[in-house]
């Protein structure tokens, strides 16, 4: 029998509809269930909206732990999640949403299919992955083994995060 491998995993969260916060923690209580261990949960952001911008403010957190799940079986269980708590699955790309979760890091992989892509494509452009990822994983190691807060310290000042409005709450 193969041993069992638990996967250092960083996800984030984020709602703009309802009550944002009770829907984020709904979210990580249906992780819980699903097999995902939480070690720990960052602050809770409130940030401005990116891409679609004419929408409410976002509450987002990140939270990282582990799992013996692969990568498209934690993919599955969040999109599981984000349909039980409500989400349609078919609304456009960027529009309002009562629940999203992001599979940022799964453990050191590099995944690149049609349906999931690790580390997230567009991590390093997010204020509101950045840091709250920042506050609970510093030491975390990416996949080129950059420490996370070495590389957020590398591009905190850049000019991309000119327009993005976050402050903890």
């Amino acid at each position: 029998m193969a041993d069992l491998f638990q996967e250092t995993v960083i996800l984030s969260l984020g709602s703009n509809l309802g009550d944002s916060k009770i829907n984020i923690l709904k979210a990580i209580s249906l992780l819980k269930e699903k097999g995902f261990s939480v070690s720990d949960i960052s602050s809770f952001y409130k940030t401005s909206p990116v891409g679609k911008t004419d929408q409410p403010d976002f509450i987002n957190c990140a939270i990282i732990g582990s799992t013996l799940l692969l990568p498209h079986e934690l993919l599955a269980v969040c999109k599981e999640i984000e349909t039980i708590l409500g989400r349609d699955q078919k609304s456009p790309h960027w529009s309002a949403r009562i629940i999203d979760i992001d599979i940022i890091f799964f453990g050191c992989r590099k995944i690149k299919s049609p349906d999931l892509t690790v580390p997230h494509p567009m991590f390093a452009g997010r204020l509101f992955v950045l840091m709250p990822v920042a506050e609970i994983a510093p030491d975390f190691a990416l996949p080129d083994g950059v420490r996370f807060a070495d590389f957020w310290d590398s591009i905190r000042a850049s000019e991309i995060f000119s327009n993005q409005i976050i402050e903890i709450i």
